[in-house]
């Protein structure tokens, strides 16, 4: 068996145990859910697995951008996160955006929170000059 198999193996088997441990814990994958935890991470409120599944959501949301990002063609829509920017900033913009938009809490976690870091932070696109060239 080759390592990339192994290491898809091992992935897989993480991924399906995770999800009975979310059902265990009372979550489920809905913006709503991921607002829950990360409300009760940020109040120190959460325990500690709630806790690392905000943090470490967030975490996975913010580098998977940076891995799809850079094969897709720029088209206005990319995500632009400023160097020095935490992590805990990021779950805080997350929570805004779920505590401002309740419209989506139905929606996925994953693509509700992406949305949020795009909103949050868009790329900056240079502005065409008046006049043109001459």
């Amino acid at each position: 068996m080759t390592n990339r198999r192994r290491l898809f193996l091992v992935g897989l088997a993480v991924l399906l145990c995770s999800g009975s441990a979310l059902g265990e814990e009372g979550l489920d994958d809905s913006a709503g859910g991921l607002l829950k935890v990360c409300k009760g991470s940020i109040e120190g409120s959460g325990d500690t697995f709630r806790n690392g599944y905000c943090v470490g959501f967030v975490r996975a949301a913010w580098a998977s951008t940076e891995f799809w990002q850079p094969a897709v063609p720029d088209t206005g829509g990319r995500i632009c996160i400023p160097a020095g920017v935490t992590l805990g900033q990021l779950i805080r913009v997350v929570v805004k955006h779920f505590e401002d938009h309740p419209e989506i809490l139905h929606k996925d976690a994953y693509f509700s929170t992406i949305l949020a870091l795009g909103i949050a932070f868009p790329c900056e696109h240079p502005k065409p000059k008046k006049g043109g060239p001459r």
